[in-house]
């Protein structure tokens, strides 16, 4: 999906845009209980990635 989108061109109104993207993404683990906690996991990730440069994937 990165790779898919980063730097996509998109149409609006006849003006060119380029899409930049970063992810955060994870793993279910067994110490999860909530839904939530893998959730905040990945979002933990997603804002490391765009404090950290942005247009990456970060996976802890």
């Amino acid at each position: 999906m990165f790779v898919a989108l980063n730097h996509l061109p998109i149409d609006i109104n006849g003006k060119k845009i380029y899409i930049s993207i970063s992810m955060g993404v994870s793993t279910i683990s067994s110490k999860d209980v909530q839904p939530n906690d893998l959730y905040s996991r990945v979002d933990d990730n997603l804002y490391h990635s765009k404090n950290n440069g942005r247009m990456q994937i970060t996976a802890f």
